[in-house]
């Protein structure tokens, strides 16, 4: 992949002081609903290994020849295979340990709280 000048403040480092500048919050659950309905290019989560992560401020920081329209088709949704494809030796716990909002989850919550049936790694393999 050839090389693509980032915007002035949005290199790797700049990203790295921006997240240790941050306090994560506590992690809930997350339905698989829940995480479709921030699809937004102001409000984007994606799934990856089972974790939603809020990747709206990441959105300006990520390289590549297309930036944030290669992220696109994968707003509000799981991008665990196109991030394994890609980025196999970065640690999206680290790059993105502030935004991760909790794990995914099967159904949403209800009267009896959040269903806790967890995603499984074959849910992955689409």
């Amino acid at each position: 992949m050839p090389k693509v000048p980032l915007k002035p403040g949005h290199t790797l480092n700049d990203w790295l002081r921006f997240i240790n500048s941050k306090t994560p919050d506590p992690p809930r659950p997350v339905s698989v609903e829940e995480l479709a309905r921030h699809n937004r290019l102001d409000d984007c989560w994606l799934s990856i290994k089972g974790t939603a992560y809020n990747f709206t401020s990441y959105l300006e920081f990520h390289p590549g020849d297309r930036g944030i329209a290669i992220l696109n088709p994968y707003f509000g949704r799981d991008a665990t295979v196109p991030f394994g494809k890609f980025h196999a030796y970065v640690s999206i716990e680290n790059l993105m340990r502030p935004f991760a909002i909790g794990p995914l989850v099967r159904g949403s919550a209800g009267p009896g709280g959040p269903s806790m049936e967890g995603i499984s790694e074959e849910d992955h393999a689409e």
